[in-house]
């Protein structure tokens, strides 16, 4: 019942994920607490129940990854209902992480983690009537594993910018058991809430916010939509006059029935608009190269937005060398950028 409480769980993750969007600007550090449980996969001789974590932990955002450190207290108890005892083990937990954004899941993340522990209380309780036995003994001493490390995977979702989910499952890299206690960590099912206590959002300046998004757009790609007449060029012409005259990024000249599945990319960061477009909102028809966002909406100052192509009549060019030196001055202006 707890492991299929624990699927559902995921289940509701990862639709929650899906539907979701990435457009909230992400913190770049982030400190809180966490709280959660976790169920611990044991031997046939032993019945498991519902143990705790308590943390505290620090995160650090750069891209679409997180390294993250965590330090805290675990609670965990267990029961061997033919020795008639309970066993209940608390242990400092530390662990050090790294989380990835990927596929469409935008507010869903990738973790995997190395956690050391070091085991300071491990207490046994017998409950059965021979009045013998002491009732309550520690067992520390027993154990010969009181320092365990362990490896975690598991999914992290993003509730907002100061809450998160966590979903991962513990595998010690050296544990054993006895017929009288689990010596070290068991594996084990964890799932935690954890509360973000930095709530101010760094606002940037629009030259950062441009120098950021071109710097990535060099990784990345920047996909063409062509707007040119007919009669302007042929869809190799015009592919082979940005392959020789564009330097500044990678490139595709697309479809339009491929803009929705492209918009959707968690790296998509811009688009290009190479003929007759508008410059903004309420402007007239202009020929020429403009710089589309992710949304398709055009860039402002101090992004290049538009870059005129002169020779053309009406809104179509007038010849291929003409294009050739819009998409010459169009790649200078993106260099000119950075180096400011």
């Amino acid at each position: 019942m707890q492991r299929l409480t624990f699927l559902i769980l995921f289940s509701l993750m990862v639709t929650f994920g899906l539907s979701q969007t990435n457009d909230q600007p992400k913190l770049s550090w982030k400190y809180g607490i966490a709280g959660g449980l976790t169920v611990p996969k044991l031997s046939d001789n032993f019945d498991p129940t519902v143990g705790w974590t308590a943390e505290i932990f620090a995160a650090y955002t750069r891209n679409n990854n997180t390294f993250y450190s965590t330090i805290g207290s675990r609670n965990l108890t267990y029961k061997n209902p033919d020795l008639f005892t309970t066993v209940q083990a608390q242990d400092l937990l530390m662990s050090f992480g790294l989380k990835s954004n990927f596929g469409k899941l935008t507010q869903t993340n990738l973790l995997i983690e190395y956690s050391p522990s070091s085991m300071w209380s491990a207490k046994q309780t017998y409950f059965g009537s021979d009045k013998q036995i002491p009732k309550t003994t520690s067992v520390l001493s027993a154990y010969s594993n009181v320092f365990s490390q362990a490896i975690s995977v598991g999914f992290d979702l993003e509730l907002n910018h100061f809450s998160h989910l966590e979903l991962k499952y513990s595998i010690p890299i050296k544990s054993k058991s006895n017929p009288y206690f689990v010596d070290a960590i068991p594996p084990q099912l964890r799932l935690s809430y954890a509360i973000n206590f930095n709530r101010f959002v760094t606002k940037k300046d629009p030259k950062t916010i441009m120098v950021e998004s071109l710097t990535a757009l060099q990784n990345d790609t920047l996909y063409i939509i062509n707007r040119g007449c007919p009669s302007d060029f042929r869809p190799k012409q015009l592919d082979s006059l940005w392959n020789t005259h564009f330097t500044f990024s990678p490139y595709k000249i697309i479809e339009d029935h491929e803009i929705s599945k492209i918009q959707q990319y968690p790296n998509c960061i811009h688009f290009a608009v190479i003929g007759s477009y508008y410059a903004a909102t309420n402007e007239p028809l202009s020929s020429g190269i403009f710089l589309l966002d992710k949304e398709l909406k055009n860039t402002v100052y101090p992004y290049p937005v538009f870059t005129k192509i002169y020779g053309g009549r009406s809104t179509c060019f007038e010849s291929l060398a003409d294009v050739s030196a819009g998409i010459i001055t169009f790649n200078k202006r993106l260099i000119s950028k950075l180096r400011r």
